[in-house]
């Protein structure tokens, strides 16, 4: 009878060892399957698509700068909150520019209020190619990435075109922009000035 009980306890152990060894597989597949989930939506829509074209013209003032945006810009790249971390952490570090008016910025970027305009013409154009010639040091080479709210918000999508219509070669959009690095829970820090 000793013998019959001591197997019975020994089949309860791998019994419930197996229980558990089931139970944390699906926890781990449930784990992996939602980091994948994470990682192919990104934060707050960043990725999402509306169905909405890319243009290489500024979207007018008139249709509103608060509504949805495309996933991609002609003349620039299209970053997300991972690539802008990444590209921070890097040696060659670029410059990031809010299009709006910010009291804190993304890595401490610079505020360029008024740059994401649909038409910058005479003296905003002017401003707009000497704040830019300033900040790269005349270097049209130099990484810039261009922000704003989030991906419902056209102003730093204007921005960049007007940068790649300025002549730069390394422009990008963060699409995702203060709202994306908000929900990625990233450190907002004082602007390193403005224009």
């Amino acid at each position: 009878m000793g013998g019959e009980m001591s197997i019975t306890i020994e089949e309860r152990a791998m019994r419930k060892i197996s229980n558990f060894w089931h139970l944390s597989s699906a926890f781990a597949l449930t784990l992996c399957a939602m980091t994948s989930f994470a990682q192919d939506v990104g934060f707050a829509d960043e990725l999402k698509d509306y169905g909405v074209a890319a243009t290489k013209y500024p979207r007018p003032r008139s249709s509103g700068y608060g509504t949805a945006t495309p996933t991609e810009i002609p003349g620039a790249k299209v970053l997300t909150t991972k690539d802008l971390i990444s590209m921070l952490a890097s040696d060659t570090k670029p410059i990031v520019v809010a299009a709006y008016r910010a009291e804190k910025t993304v890595a401490g970027g610079v505020v360029m209020d008024g740059a994401g305009e649909d038409r910058l013409l005479g003296l905003d154009k002017e401003k707009f190619d000497n704040a830019l010639s300033g900040l790269t040091a005349g270097d049209k080479s130099k990484p810039i990435v261009f922000y704003c709210h989030g991906s419902k918000c056209w102003l730093s999508y204007n921005a960049t075109l007007h940068a790649v219509d300025s002549g730069y070669s390394n422009v990008y959009w963060y699409r995702g922009g203060r709202d994306a690095w908000k929900a990625a829970d990233q450190k907002f820090k004082m602007p390193a000035g403005s224009w």
